[in-house]
């Protein structure tokens, strides 16, 4: 019984001690707002959607890049035999730039600024 006093005696003079020390910092507003932007996921998810439609929107207007192709043309088969020399076959040289319509580009980049508005 006297030790489970004397417990009782330590623990009650020991608690002021410990709920002092756990006093929480007073934090500004400014400060609890930047944290909930660091930190919370759900917003950071949003946020990087809104900068994909941004640049979505950017990339509507974009040309497509030029090609440039090399091959043959009308070569036989190996192990065929070849007749005249118009048989052999040439080399052909490809250029391809795709012009879009300025209307159609304005149009794109307007859909894909607004979101679910098609």
């Amino acid at each position: 019984m006297k030790y489970i006093i004397k417990y009782i005696l330590i623990t009650a003079l020991c608690a002021p001690i410990t709920l002092a020390a756990q006093q929480a910092p007073v934090l500004r507003l400014d400060t609890i707002l930047q944290r909930v932007d660091q930190h919370n996921i759900l917003l950071q998810s949003y946020g990087l959607k809104a900068e994909s439609y941004k640049y979505s929107a950017d990339a509507a207007t974009a040309w497509m890049a030029p090609m440039v192709g090399v091959g043959t043309f009308m070569t036989p088969y190996p192990g065929q035999q070849v007749m005249d020399d118009r048989d052999k076959g040439s080399l052909m040289l490809q250029l391809e730039q795709d012009i879009p319509n300025p209307a159609k580009l304005n149009a794109k980049k307007k859909i894909h600024r607004l979101p679910g508005k098609y």
